[in-house]
């Protein structure tokens, strides 16, 4: 009987120790598949719209202009992405002009009201309660890169035009994605 009891404490000390490890690295695995398909899901839309739509530099909006509404914001969706995702519901984000797009896996997408800034969050509570770099992640659309852009500091990391993970302002190093190397603050 004591050697059973000894098994026993044997196994739960091994499972203690390697339980927590086995969640955290499930948890990120799932982060990173849920990047991964919002990030594919965005390219192939885009790539789809480019068929009937023209090239992105083409599409019709106010890149950048702060005065955008949702109906303008929600119409640019409608016709140059919802046609190409499949969602859950789209819906205006409270107290702004954004776009929610809901996600067939339970994540959202932000379409902010100067369209090239998109937000993407894990699910529901991360749009509640967000973390940057940890359930809350940025996103940009740049359909083109000016040659004034591409000479400008801020722009060296924005590797290529269309939908990419947030370069902008970004110095390259680990410490420059989570604090702002512009003075307009973003990051």
């Amino acid at each position: 009987m004591a050697e059973v009891l000894i098994t026993l404490a044997i196994i739960g000390v091994v499972a203690a120790m390697t339980i927590p490890t086995l969640i955290t690295n499930y948890k990120a695995k799932v982060l990173e598949t849920k990047l991964q398909r919002m990030y594919s899901l965005m390219s192939n839309a885009i790539s789809l719209s480019t068929i009937d739509n023209g090239e992105t530099t083409s599409w019709n909006y106010k890149q950048g202009d702060l005065s955008t509404t949702y109906s303008e914001v929600l119409a640019w969706y409608e016709k140059y992405l919802s046609p190409y995702l499949k969602v859950l519901e789209v819906k205006q984000q409270e107290g702004s002009e954004d776009l929610l797009i809901y996600l067939l896996d339970g994540s959202i997408l932000e379409i902010e009201n100067i369209i090239y800034d998109m937000d993407f969050y894990t699910n529901e509570a991360a749009l509640k309660n967000s973390k940057s770099g940890a359930n809350h992640f940025f996103f940009r659309f740049q359909p083109t890169l000016n040659e004034s852009q591409t000479d400008a500091p801020e722009f060296a990391n924005v590797t290529s035009p269309n939908f990419n993970s947030y370069g902008f302002c970004w110095d390259g190093t680990y410490e420059g994605a989570k604090h702002s190397s512009c003075s307009n603050g973003c990051y």
